[in-house]
C-alpha cells in the first residue's frame, strides 16, 4: 500500500507526506525475508491531525503501533487511491508483504485475512500482542528491525515451503508479464501464457486483489509512469499509455495529482527520510 515495485525491483515509495509534521524511514529486511516482504516502515506523527494519501500498488500492509494498544490493521491492494487520517502525537510501524506470500507467515487464507476488522480481532488473529509488548520498549530503528526480523522468522519457520511458489499461479510472474507487455496483451493471449482461459485468470486475480485484471493492469500501469516519473522529465515514457492526454487523465484519477504534482510530492518525500 505504501509503496509500488520498480522494474528493478525495488519499492518506489510515493507516500503524499507534504507536511513537516509526519516523518517516515525505511527499513530492509534481512535478505531471507526479502522473498515475501519489501520493507518495514516507521511513520512519526507530530501532535495533530494528518490525512495520508495513499496511491494504489498491489503490496499488502500490516499497520502496528504501540502507542494504540490493540491496534493492528491489514491493507489490502487497493485500486484507487484513498486517505488515512492519522493523529499524532503517536508512531505507527509497518511490514510491506508481497501479497502472494502474506497467507503463510500467518498460516490463514486470504479470504479470512481480508475480513477481519481492525484493532484487537487483528491483533489476535495474526498473534501480534507481544511485538506490540515490545514495541513499547524500543526506541531506535535498528531495534525495531531486530525485533521485526525476529518474529517474521519465526513465523517463516511455521512454514517448510516458505519462499516458494504456491500454486498454479505465480502472481510475481503474472505482474512481471503485464508489465512487459502492456498495451500490446489482451487478458485471453495472457491468461494462455499461464495455462487458464480467460474467465479463470479473471477470477484467481479477482480472489487475490479483490479487483479484475483490468484493475490490476490500471494498477501497474500506474506503477510503470511512477517509477519513469521519478527518472526523467521527459516526454517519452514508456508506460502504455496511449498518449501524453491518456496519461495525465488516467493519473488524476487513480492518484488526483498531475505528473508535475506528483514529482514535487516525491521531492517532499524523500528530503524527510
Amino acid at each position: 500500500m505504501f509503496g509500488s515495485q520498480s522494474a528493478t525491483g525495488k519499492p518506489v515509495q510515493l507516500y503524499h507526506l507534504g507536511n513537516s509534521r509526519v516523518q517516515c524511514h525505511l527499513m530492509q529486511p534481512d535478505e531471507p525475508l526479502r522473498r515475501g516482504i519489501y520493507y518495514y516502515w516507521h511513520i512519526s506523527v507530530d501532535e495533530g491531525k494528518v490525512d495520508l494519501e495513499v496511491i494504489p500498488d498491489n503490496a499488502v500492509d500490516l499497520v502496528m503501533s504501540a502507542d494504540e494498544p490493540g491496534f493492528s490493521s491489514l491493507y489490502f491492494p487497493v485500486a484507487e487511491r484513498f486517505s488515512i487520517p492519522l493523529h499524532g502525537p503517536v508512531c505507527y510501524v509497518g511490514v510491506c508483504f508481497k501479497f502472494d506470500q502474506l497467507s503463510r507467515y500467518f498460516s490463514q487464507p486470504l479470504e479470512q485475512l481480508r475480513s477481519v476488522p481492525e484493532g484487537l480481532e487483528t491483533t489476535a488473529l495474526l498473534d501480534l500482542q507481544p511485538v506490540l509488548d515490545q514495541l513499547t520498549r524500543l526506541g531506535d530503528l535498528p531495534e525495531i528491525k531486530t525485533l521485526l526480523d525476529g518474529v517474521f522468522f519465526r513465523f517463516a519457520e511455521r512454514q517448510s515451503n516458505f519462499g516458494e511458489s504456491q500454486g498454479p499461479l505465480d502472481m510475481a510472474n503474472v505482474i512481471t508479464a503485464m508489465q512487459q507487455t502492456l498495451g500490446d496483451t489482451g487478458m485471453s493471449e495472457l491468461a494462455a501464457r499461464f495455462d487458464l482461459s480467460e474467465r479463470q485468470f479473471r477470477r484467481v486475480l479477482t480472489d487475490t486483489f479483490g479487483f479484475g485484471p483490468k484493475k490490476v493492469q490500471r494498477v501497474v500501469r500506474l506503477q510503470l509512469v511512477l517509477a519513469e516519473l521519478m527518472r526523467t522529465e521527459s516526454g517519452e515514457i514508456l508506460d502504455g499509455y496511449y498518449d501524453e492526454a491518456h496519461r495525465i487523465k488516467e493519473l488524476r484519477s487513480l492518484t488526483g495529482m498531475t505528473p508535475g504534482e506528483i514529482r514535487r510530492m516525491a521531492e517532499i518525500y524523500n528530503q524527510s527520510d
